[in-house]
């Protein structure tokens, strides 16, 4: 695997990526406030300190699982007893009617699981029909500018209505909604467990910029 570091991204992926650390930990972030941060140890220390809660020792994880197995039991009505980590997502949400289910579990949670997409060839090609407009636009710039129009106009459609899970059991669920609504996943969103944050932080930011976990160091630079 490609050696990746965070220096190969650019500031606005940074950016992009803390509007969501936002969200899911009830925080802010000011003008320049981070212009002092360099690394990413001091990142997630800083992220830390903004959260202005009661520090408890309990696993989010754990009641992000059982919010999670609740929803699915109700609104498909399983046993919740046959509900574990391992549960095949493919199984729980039929393809006919996918998006129509996961609506009624978002619903019931109160918060997006965003966990559709279109299929992979589809985005393929979508992005290389992109590549081929710009790169049109230097001899038949209104066709090309046309065809940007319509293929950003297909990604949007093709994203609205893809029907292809980005998780394929429980577990990764129960991980992805921990770190993208971590305080909606806890039974008092007024406290929060300051063990766990730079470990969730870890995972996020590895999956996010494509990272290996055990490579994300403290001392890694950030761009």
């Amino acid at each position: 695997m490609k050696n990746v570091q965070l220096t190969d991204f650019g500031p606005e992926d940074i950016e992009d990526f803390l509007v969501e650390v936002e969200a899911s930990f009830g925080i802010q972030f000011v003008q320049n406030e981070l212009l002092h941060v360099k690394t990413f140890g001091q990142l997630s220390d800083h992220i830390i300190g903004k959260i202005k809660r009661t520090n408890v020792q309990d696993c989010t994880g754990q009641q992000a699982f059982y919010k999670l197995r609740n929803a699915i039991s109700r609104t498909r009505e399983i046993d919740r007893s046959t509900i574990r980590p391992n549960l095949d997502l493919n199984n729980v949400f039929p393809r006919a009617s996918r998006r129509q289910e996961i609506n009624a579990i978002e619903k019931e949670l109160g918060f997006k699981l965003s966990i559709l997409r279109p299929r992979k060839w589809i985005t393929a090609m979508l992005a290389l029909l992109l590549v081929i407009c710009f790169l049109a636009l230097f001899l038949y710039w209104k066709i090309a500018l046309l065809g940007i129009v319509l293929t950003l106009f297909g990604s949007w459609l093709a994203t609205k209505f893809g029907k292809e899970l980005e998780v394929g059991n429980l577990k990764q669920l129960t991980q992805k909604v921990t770190r993208e609504h971590y305080l909606r996943c806890r039974r008092n969103t007024d406290s929060f467990n300051k063990l766990e944050i730079e470990k969730i932080l870890i995972d996020w930011f590895a999956d996010y910029f494509g990272l290996e976990c055990d490579k994300l160091i403290r001392e890694q630079r950030l761009p």
